[in-house]
C-alpha cells in the first residue's frame, strides 16, 4: 500500500465529519457554477431590443418637455411588448404618474396613449423597487412592426401642474416575444 493511499484512509477513519463538509462544500461550489452559467447563457437569448433612459430634472419637469425615443426595429417582422419606466427620488408628491405617449411611425403617428403608473400605495408605500432611485414600469402597448420601419415614442407629462417635481427619467423597453 502506498503512503498517500494510507493517509487517506486514516484520514477517513480520524476525520469522516471533516471530509464529508469537505465533500458538501465541493457541490455546493459545482451548483453555484452551474447556476451562474445558466443565468449567463439565458441572459444571451434575451427577448430585450431596446432599453434607453433619458434623464428629466429633478426639479421639475415642465409639461412642455417631451422625452423622445427612436427603437430600433429587429431585422424581422415581429410584435414587441413596450414598457414605459419611470424613476423618481423622494421628492415626487404625487400617487400617480399620468402620461402622454405619442407613437409615430416611420413619422407618422399611429396614435396616443395615456397611461398612469402607481407610483404608491394608498397607505404612502412606494409600488417601485430602488433606495434613492425608485424605479416604477408598467407595459402599455403591443405593436407589430415590420423589418426597416423606423419607431418613435414622445411623452410628456399629463399632471394637473405644469411641472413636476421628483422624477429623474424615462424610460422604454421594447421586447420581442
Amino acid at each position: 500500500m502506498k503512503a498517500t493511499e494510507s493517509l487517506k484512509m486514516t484520514e477517513k477513519a480520524m476525520f469522516p465529519k471533516r471530509i464529508h463538509q469537505r465533500e458538501t462544500m465541493k457541490n455546493k461550489y459545482k451548483s453555484i457554477i452551474a447556476i451562474i452559467g445558466t443565468l449567463i447563457i439565458s441572459a444571451c437569448h434575451d427577448s430585450i431590443c431596446y432599453h434607453h433612459f433619458e434623464d428629466v430634472s429633478t426639479e421639475g419637469w415642465t409639461n412642455a418637455d417631451t422625452v423622445s425615443f427612436d427603437i430600433s426595429v429587429p431585422e424581422k417582422d415581429t410584435e414587441m411588448d413596450l414598457e414605459v419606466q419611470a424613476r423618481y427620488t423622494n421628492k415626487f408628491q404625487y400617487k400617480k404618474l399620468n402620461l402622454l405617449i405619442e407613437t409615430e411611425c416611420n413619422g407618422h403617428s399611429t396614435g396616443k396613449d395615456t397611461l398612469s403608473l402607481d407610483m404608491f400605495a394608498d397607505n404612502g408605500t412606494k409600488t417601485g423597487n430602488g433606495i434613492t432611485y425608485i424605479e416604477e414600469n408598467k407595459t402599455f402597448k403591443k405593436i407589430n412592426v415590420r423589418k426597416g420601419q423606423k419607431i418613435r415614442l414622445k411623452i410628456i407629462h399629463n399632471m394637473r401642474h405644469p411641472s413636476i417635481k421628483g422624477l429623474s427619467g424615462i424610460g422604454i423597453k421594447a421586447s420581442t416575444e
